[in-house]
């Protein structure tokens, strides 16, 4: 392989977000992936319904692609796609063991872990990354590149203040009737929510609304199983594109464990997941998105660093239910998408230093199925009553910044058939507290928001529930061992570039993929340049 190869490792948001910058500024690329995929009998089931519409589907199916998703008071534990847990297959390829951290692993699928993401599209706020070496400014231009690609739904409102769109071609889905009677409520009390300390807006999606040719979202209710028409945004379609491009290579079943960099070019050491057999590779660079866990685990098996104890800033998750005064009649009959609808931010320094982030989600017939497993005997009074609960419920689900939040200790052991990545949840106290602070300011403006917040059903993730971690070799000004520079360079490295969110300095309340892609696409630009001889790429 030519020695003027550009490795890209994984296919998830950040990987891709990575390999496609540098495709376009003409470098040849290969990306290396595991690359595990849906099972042929799904995938056939799924095609089976995109090719109609909703109100054509066969029952069966659909109840064949929904089997295997459940939910219960705490919320959806493991979030399946089509009924599939291949997102979250092949640990055992990835040795590990984790002591008190939420359903945190590392993915080995196509798209990583955009074949079950919430889709929600946040930029970060000023603030919430203010102690960061680099400006929000930095990431205005890649926030918009990566919108080139990726539909964005929203629209221009409160969020605009501290979150900008970065595009003028958002389309705009429909709300839901929940969502509408909330929105509603707000937009009247805006003054006394905005005094009280929160902002709120219509969520921001990265999915197909309504595009000027195709189709756009068909309302079927399936987003939290997966979308058969594909408007979900997932990685795997635009490596799919890059695939056509003459400079790009796709090489799947590719599991990388060692990085070696000699200075003029780099040596990646990997086995062929299907077969165990060793392979190599050799080129000028290498850019890690294989995720926080992968990309940790490549990292420090290469620098041999088995004595290592890193910490991983992770943001504290919660959810919470909520109950309407007024019945949306007809909710459970609904047409409507059960992404988040509406987006809520905490910014009152009484409960925490930067905003909480909140997102609304409403009617969902998995609400019936946490239902019957609370009221476990008693569940057949759901068909008496259920529909007077049901068609009031929503839920918050909602995020903390890794500042007031717990970490995630992280250590790699030496062992006879493979190295075990260790993760251990350390609690933070405080993390608690602020959430039930928040939670209590929502219930103190159930008059305003015609909302019953349910405080005694509240529940608090684990350390990593949620997925929002980050930042195990976070980018410095003047990095020391274990810590990146701006250009995402670990110390001690010239040719290896960390693009996930490894190298977050801290992880804000705030969606973490969006930033993921844009610092992912700034990094692999600014590589470009470098190359070019340009200053903006310089590196020092």
């Amino acid at each position: 392989m030519s020695s003027q190869m550009h490795f890209v490792v994984g296919s998830g948001p950040a990987g891709i977000s990575c390999a496609r910058a540098l495709v376009k500024a003409g470098l040849p690329v290969t990306l290396l992936d595991a690359g595990l995929k849906l099972e042929d009998d799904r995938q056939a089931a799924v095609q089976k319904l995109a090719e109609s519409a909703p109100e054509g589907w066969d029952p069966v199916v659909v109840r064949s692609l929904k089997a295997g998703l459940s939910a219960s008071a705490k919320g959806v534990q493991v979030k399946k796609i089509f009924g599939s847990d291949f997102p979250y297959r092949g640990s055992d390829e990835l040795p590990s063991h984790a002591s008190n951290v939420g359903h945190f692993t590392a993915s080995l699928a196509q798209g990583g872990f955009s074949n079950v993401w919430g889709a929600s599209m946040l930029p970060f706020s000023e603030k919430d990354i203010e102690r960061w070496p680099l400006h929000p400014k930095d990431f205005a231009e890649h926030y918009k590149s990566i919108l080139s690609f990726v539909d964005l739904s929203g629209r221009k409102d409160m969020l605009n203040s501290l979150f900008p769109l970065y595009t003028e071609s958002a389309q705009t889905l429909r709300l839901s009737a929940q969502a509408a009677l909330l929105l509603k409520r707000l937009e009247e009390s805006k003054s006394k929510f905005e005094e009280a300390g929160f902002i709120y807006g219509q969520s921001r999606l990265a999915l197909r609304s309504s595009p000027p040719t195709g189709i756009g979202c068909r309302y079927c209710g399936m987003c939290l199983y997966g979308c058969p028409y594909n408007l979900i945004y997932n990685t795997s379609s635009t490596l799919k594109e890059l695939i056509r491009e003459p400079n790009f290579t796709y090489s799947p079943d590719v599991i990388v464990s060692r990085v070696a960099d000699h200075g003029s070019g780099v040596e990646l050491q990997a086995f062929d997941r299907t077969t165990n057999l060793p392979k190599r590779f050799q080129g000028s660079s290498v850019f890690l998105g294989a995720g926080v866990l992968a990309t940790t685990r490549i990292l420090l098996q290469s620098m041999d660093a088995y004595s290592k104890t890193l910490e991983i800033p992770s943001s504290e998750y919660f959810i919470v239910p909520l109950l309407q005064f007024k019945r949306a009649k007809g909710a459970r009959e609904e047409r409507l998408h059960t992404s988040a609808q509406l987006f809520l931010e905490c910014l009152d320094k009484n409960v925490s230093e930067h905003s909480v982030h909140m997102q609304v989600y409403t009617y969902s017939d998995l609400y019936e199925r946490a239902l019957a497993e609370i009221l476990g005997p008693l569940k057949f009074m759901l068909r008496f009553g259920g529909a007077e609960i049901l068609e009031r419920m929503m839920v918050i689900q909602g995020y903390l910044h890794s500042d007031e939040s717990s970490r995630i200790k992280v250590h790699l052991e030496k062992g006879v058939n493979g190295n075990i990545l260790h993760t251990e949840g350390l609690v933070n106290p405080e993390a608690s507290t602020r959430i039930k602070k928040v939670v209590r300011k929502l219930s103190k403006l159930s008059l305003k928001t015609g909302v019953v917040v349910a405080e005694p059903m509240l529940q608090i993730g684990r350390p990593g529930e949620g997925r929002h971690v980050g930042g195990s070799f976070p980018m410095r000004l003047n990095p020391k061992e274990f810590e990146c520079d701006l250009h995402g360079r670990p110390y001690g490295f010239q040719n290896v570039y960390v693009v996930d969110a490894s190298n977050f300095p801290s992880v804000p309340a705030s969606t973490i993929s969006f930033t993921a892609m844009a610092n992912a696409n700034r990094i692999a630009i600014n590589f470009a340049a470098m190359l070019r001889g340009e200053e903006r790429g310089k590196v020092a």
